[in-house]
């Protein structure tokens, strides 16, 4: 089971969680790993040695167990000195998140990103989106992963956006919601922006916020969605975001690009990120225009696999180049196409 497997790899102190998602109560699965968990009195088991919280959002007296509101309190007793000598002591190079990987070709890794690593990654797409403080966000995207964590939450929070969530995607909600919310930005991932254009219901929706932008990441986007995309939501303002468990949010298009480079590319190296497009055995650098693996490199590239050095060594070399395993190829004014 893959939660399983997290929670040994990872060395997790403490699990947060709410009711569950579908069918799946994340208490069900949590009791059924570490059994007693739940009690207010567990103090971890052999297993997961460094294990020893699990905490619900459910409301007192849902569950035995600790709460979020215990949390709070814990958090009410803390001084502000003694919080400003623990944030004196946090770096830049520190590792805040672990994030894992989809496991489609194995089990989860770990891509471990230290401070910098989170805060730059969004460089190129917020340094091109015309958002002011108080805007709305829209989405549904989970927040576990990079698109939500770094577009739905840091971002937000740098820049003083409101975020609009809803808690599971639904076309026709997301459709209403974008008609009565008016948000400025909306984020989703390809297959969501064709359900919502092959809504029965869509012509009934009137999109008349002007200062619509749409961001869209998660797999190839066809030059046809991209262009309904603008014609049906009455909008220029679309970018199309590439990036890696490893490597979010590396290259996007701009809206300054040209049109024909907005339609049809994944657009070129953003923020702090350098690509080159090389021989995926040899790994030699290739003429633009040809075909070949993108390596990526910069400050928001992730640090290494967590416990896993013979994977890390794999994809991210001595010099920080770090190889996706994708095929691409670039232009010479550097746009990539995939």
């Amino acid at each position: 089971m893959e939660t399983e497997y997290i929670l040994k790899n990872s060395d997790i102190k403490m699990v947060l969680m709410d009711e569950g998602i579908n069918s799946v109560q994340y208490a069900q699965v949590m009791e059924a790993l570490c059994p007693g968990c739940l009690n207010r009195k567990w103090n971890g088991q052999e297993e997961y040695p460094f294990l020893r919280y699990v905490v619900t959002f459910h409301k007192e007296g849902n569950e035995t167990g600790l709460k979020l509101s215990d949390l709070y309190k814990k958090a009410e007793s803390n001084s502000n000195a003694t919080l400003h000598e623990q944030a004196s002591c946090v770096l830049a190079s520190d590792i805040i998140n672990i994030q894992y990987t989809s496991g489609t070709t194995g089990d989860p890794k770990g891509a471990m990103w230290d401070q910098r690593c989170l805060l730059y990654n969004l460089q190129g797409i917020s340094a091109d989106l015309e958002m002011h403080m108080g805007d709305k966000l829209y989405t549904s995207l989970p927040i576990f992963h990079n698109f939500g964590l770094l577009g739905c939450i840091v971002y937000p929070i740098i820049y003083g956006i409101t975020v609009v969530f809803s808690t599971k995607f639904n076309p026709n909600e997301y459709l209403r919601a974008m008609q009565e919310e008016k948000p400025a930005l909306v984020l989703g991932v390809t297959t969501m922006f064709l359900a919502m254009l092959a809504c029965p219901g869509f012509r009934m929706y009137n999109f008349s916020n002007e200062r619509l932008q749409i961001a869209l990441a998660g797999s190839l986007c066809p030059k046809a969605l991209l262009e309904a995309l603008r014609s049906d939501f009455k909008t220029d303002k679309v970018i199309v975001i590439y990036g890696l468990t490893e490597a979010a949010a590396s290259a996007n298009t701009n809206m300054s690009d040209p049109l024909t480079q907005q339609l049809t590319s994944i657009g070129r190296a953003s923020g702090s990120y350098t690509f080159k497009i090389c021989d995926p055995v040899t790994r030699k650098v290739l003429p633009r225009g040809m075909e070949g693996e993108i390596a990526i490199k910069g400050i928001a590239v992730m640090r290494g696999y967590y416990k896993k050095p013979e994977e890390t060594a794999r994809v991210l070399d001595k010099e920080g180049w770090f190889y996706t395993g994708d095929i691409a190829r670039m232009d010479e004014e550097g746009y990539v196409y995939i």
